[in-house]
């Protein structure tokens, strides 16, 4: 499965690289990842229950601190980071969630 993430493919080729990894803020900001078949499955399930006009959110509802992903990253790829933290930028969200009240699992 692929993740639906530039985050991750250009945090995994920096560490491949040994190039610094650039971290607004402390690590603690939390996106919710979500993989690519994931998404495919739910617009498959949207369109089959199709009621009309209706907005879906499709995610995981499981948002991972950006330096918990590095960690994994780093076990992964076997190459400690290099991380050069800069200052929170602004209207970045600390952190990023699908709301999955309306979406195909819950059809």
């Amino acid at each position: 499965m692929v993740l639906v993430s530039g985050l991750r493919w250009r945090f995994t080729r920096l560490l491949s690289e040994a190039k610094k990894i650039q971290v607004f803020g402390n690590g603690s900001a939390a996106r919710d990842f979500t993989y690519i078949d994931d998404i495919l499955d739910g617009i498959q399930k949207a369109i089959d229950n199709v009621q009309g006009f209706e907005i879906y959110n499709l995610g995981v509802s499981r948002p991972i601190q950006l330096s918990e992903l590095i960690n994994l990253l780093e076990s992964s790829v076997g190459v400690k980071a290099t991380i050069e933290h800069l200052p929170l930028r602004a209207g970045d969200m600390r952190i990023t969630e699908a709301n999955l009240r309306k979406s195909p699992e819950n059809l």
